[in-house]
């Protein structure tokens, strides 16, 4: 059974999840060049893997050692606390997971009007390939937030601990929410997602003050941690479109008194509802969640447990 992970190695894990598996034989080779590291792929050119300076307003070479940089790989400025702003050059056409995550007082991200494949709009940055909100700096001071219509795709941590973010709103045009997407973003009290979103990742609304979220009925799946350590939700409603809930995926909801799990939802994780003292289901009769709550041990009721007062 999983347990609650602590906050530093739950964070390690969730930001790994994206990476592919590698052995000591298939991990490419490192290079230094200045306060840089990076790796060589096939195509001869420059992939950052990581920063070692102190810089507050850095321009990103585009060339190291020689080698064209051509990709900023995930997390690759992760906990740069110094850093302010960062300039990335037209000869990156490739990132990966938020490289800015937890740099707290990165507040602007710069690119040119004619960089090929990413486009920055008020200091966000974004992918023009796939249509994907890469980063949201994390020293933005703004409370609220509107993602501009035609983005497809919130990237995996596209918000990581934005603080101060009260309220984001994301058009329909969106349908792909990546895993930690709004990792304890501990300002957002309320979000709606609209029809249009057809995936939300792992770990997505981990945020310690959400109290009111919605389910769009487009979602088939509540994945792992999806909803972990949401200390402030009271209620949810799981649509009936959806038919599995992950492992954790409201582990630690200590607030949370119900929710209405629809006779769709045939799989339910381990510890999915564990840390929730207050709970109580409503399930359907003879459904897979009925069986699961007695199982485990959960607090029920059924939702035709009050249909007399209603004849």
């Amino acid at each position: 059974m999983k347990k609650i992970l602590s906050a530093a190695l739950f964070t390690l894990l969730l930001f790994s999840l994206s990476l592919p598996a590698r052995t000591e034989e298939t991990e490419p080779e490192s290079f230094k060049s200045g306060d840089y590291t990076y790796i060589v792929p096939e195509d001869g050119t420059a992939q950052i893997t990581s920063y070692g300076g102190d810089g507050q307003d850095i321009v990103i070479p585009d060339k190291l050692s020689g080698y064209p940089v051509r990709a900023i790989g995930d997390s690759a400025f992760y906990r740069c606390s110094c850093l302010t702003s960062v300039t990335i050059p037209d000869s990156v056409v490739k990132i990966g997971t938020n490289p800015f995550a937890h740099c707290r007082k990165l507040s602007k991200v710069k690119v040119s009007p004619d960089h090929p494949t990413l486009a920055v709009i008020d200091d966000v940055l974004f992918s023009k390939q796939d249509k994907r909100l890469i980063c949201y700096p994390m020293g933005k001071q703004e409370t609220e937030y509107q993602i501009p219509s035609g983005i497809k795709i919130i990237g995996e941590g596209a918000f990581y601990e934005c603080s101060s973010l009260a309220s984001v709103s994301i058009p329909d045009s969106v349908t792909f929410i990546g895993e930690v997407a709004f990792y304890e973003c501990s300002s957002l009290a309320s979000i709606y997602i609209p029809n249009s979103v057809t995936f939300i990742g792992e770990g997505a609304f981990l945020c310690s003050n959400l109290a009111s979220i919605s389910i769009p009925d487009s979602v088939t799946s509540i994945e792992d941690y999806t909803f972990c350590w949401c200390f402030s939700l009271a209620s949810i409603n799981i649509p009936n479109s959806v038919t599995s809930i992950g492992d954790c995926a409201f582990d630690g909801c200590s607030n949370l008194a119900s929710i209405s799990i629809p006779d769709s939802v045939t799989s339910i994780g381990d510890d999915a509802f564990s840390g929730c003292p207050n709970l109580t289901l409503t399930v359907v009769r003879d459904s897979y969640a009925a069986r699961y709550c007695k199982e485990i041990g959960l607090n029920y009721t059924y939702t035709d447990s009050l249909d007399w007062l209603n004849n």
